[in-house]
């Protein structure tokens, strides 16, 4: 009887966990946070792999001028180009 009271009562939450895409900046070695997001600042890694899940920061991948069609994206859905360049 109680049981059947206690599941009534109870509600199960879900919650959504995002992951980067395979091609977004937060699996880029060349990504870096923003420079407010410092451990110094957050002392927690929380806001910083929020930041990198999220795409927001910076791109730091160097200019290469034999690759003119390398493009820089800090948005997570959006495609970069230089992330499979083997060249640097």
């Amino acid at each position: 009887m109680f049981g059947r009271i206690w599941d009534a009562l109870t509600v199960e939450v879900t919650e959504e966990v995002k992951t980067a895409t395979p091609r977004s900046c937060g699996n880029c070695r060349w990504w870096v946070p923003p420079e407010a997001l410092t451990l110094e600042v957050v002392p927690t890694r929380n806001a910083i792999q929020w930041a990198q899940d999220g795409g927001y920061g910076r791109c730091c991948v160097p200019k290469n001028i034999q690759r003119k069609d390398a493009k820089r994206f800090t948005q997570p859905s959006a495609f970069c180009e230089a992330w499979s360049d083997k060249s640097f």
